[in-house]
């Protein structure tokens, strides 16, 4: 059982554990983020249950990439117009941890909690549409190795190119960095290098071979022209 999205992504059923999960392989250098993320909705979709009416997942720390808050921002502000800051964001719906100039930027959470944007008593989340990037990347089943590694590197290098925006645009404009939680201390910029994330404004946009290190995306790519030969043999 398997969902091949667009000839660019393959996802597979597999056991592991006794447990049903998934595996990835990239079929095409080009792939895009859109097309994983498309990708894992249509697994779901064909395969499991939707989410709807469960908020297992609403109550734990839910990271941001820059993407995810232009995506959050035309949702929630699409009538004013112009630009919304990243540092507007962050101070009004994100929390920003600095422990010794290492940044954690993720959603504001209540004091129970849950995500700002979860409706506790529908148990649902209010901006479902506009979804961070790792909320539309969780399904609740085991992963193998290779696609928990592939999440986290997305996931990891979303913050760190978050991070950059943010700091750039606070020197930029004369804002404040603004920060909620941590020991504090300088962020040094050299720490957080563009990566394929940056000046992106879209999901697809984002390339997961800029992402990925050398080593995973070795583990993940099967061109496609080998797979097609595979599936005939």
């Amino acid at each position: 059982m398997a969902v091949c999205y667009e000839d660019a992504l393959l996802f597979r059923l597999v056991l592991l554990d006794g447990q049903i999960g998934y595996d990835v392989e990239l079929l095409q250098e080009d792939a895009t983020l859109a097309q994983y993320l498309a990708g894992l909705n249509a697994l779901q979709e064909k395969y499991f249950d939707q989410c709807y009416g469960c908020d297992g997942c609403c109550w734990e720390r839910a990271p941001l990439n820059g993407i995810d808050i232009l995506r959050y921002v035309a949702a929630l502000w699409q009538e004013e117009g112009g630009q919304v800051p990243y540092s507007f964001f962050l101070k009004n719906y994100g929390h920003i941890h600095n422990e010794d100039g290492v940044l954690d930027i993720s959603l504001k959470r209540g004091e129970d909690s849950a995500c700002i944007f979860l409706d506790k008593g529908k148990k649902c989340c209010t901006t479902h549409k506009c979804r961070s990037l790792v909320c539309q990347s969780y399904i609740c089943i085991p992963q193998t190795e290779r696609a928990e590694q592939l999440r986290q590197q997305i996931v990891n290098g979303g913050i760190d190119d978050l991070a950059r925006r943010y700091y750039l645009e606070c020197q930029e404009q004369g804002l404040p960095f603004l920060v909620h939680s941590g020991t504090g201390g300088e962020m040094n910029l050299a720490d957080y290098p563009e990566n394929g994330f940056a000046g992106k404004t879209d999901y697809e946009q984002v390339l997961l071979k800029e992402i990925v290190s050398s080593d995973l995306w070795a583990a993940l790519w099967t061109p496609c022209q080998e797979q097609v030969l595979m599936m005939e043999e």
